[in-house]
């Protein structure tokens, strides 16, 4: 009878940057099927609906433009993880040690940083396209009660962008920190 630890395979840094891909590309598919009801709920709504605003085709543009680029991104790392993964790894191919405790709360840190970005980033992409839009045209004074109406709303994916990038750029110092070491050079495999 073979035991647990004789079964037990150790994640290659390449093996764990595929898994997680795949399942970040999984989430921006989901979230561009999400985005598909408001995008009909635009595409159907009345020029009396948008209150006459000029231009309203645009924001519809927006919408199914931003849910495209989000579905594109995900079905590209589902389908071409591989290709990504020898993208990051670039590197020459040496024997990889496992991932130690350090290294893996890096990839952990990288990863939520990778998430909020995901999360935040079609938010962003959205509002700032409807805030260029009604930059053109002499259309100020809507895109001022436009930012009043909705700055509240416009705070948090902003937030969740710049955390999740500081968290995806300074995983490795993060990590360093949190197990006391000065920077995120030699972790070691059993730490």
């Amino acid at each position: 009878m073979a035991t647990m630890h004789d079964d037990q395979h150790h994640l290659t840094a390449s093996e764990l940057a595929s898994v997680l891909l795949k399942i970040l590309g999984i989430y921006w598919i989901v979230s561009a099927v999400l985005m598909v009801p408001n995008v009909l709920a635009l595409r159907s709504m009345t020029g009396e609906q948008y209150d006459g605003v000029p231009g309203s085709e645009t924001v519809f543009t927006t919408q199914l433009l931003t849910a495209v680029f989000v579905f594109g991104v995900g079905a590209s790392l589902l389908l071409a993880t591989r290709s990504v993964v020898r993208a990051l790894f670039s590197g020459p191919r040496e024997p990889a040690p496992p991932i130690g405790s350090s290294s893996l709360q890096a990839v952990g840190f990288s990863l939520i940083g990778v998430w909020l970005l995901a999360y935040a980033l079609p938010t962003l992409a959205s509002n700032g396209v409807v805030l260029l839009a009604l930059s053109k045209g002499g259309r100020e004074l809507e895109r001022a009660g436009y930012l009043e109406a909705n700055w509240t709303s416009l705070l948090p994916p902003f937030f969740e962008a710049a955390i999740g990038l500081w968290l995806l750029l300074g995983a490795r110092r993060l990590s360093a920190a949190w197990h006391g070491r000065g920077s995120g050079e030699g972790d070691d495999a059993t730490s």
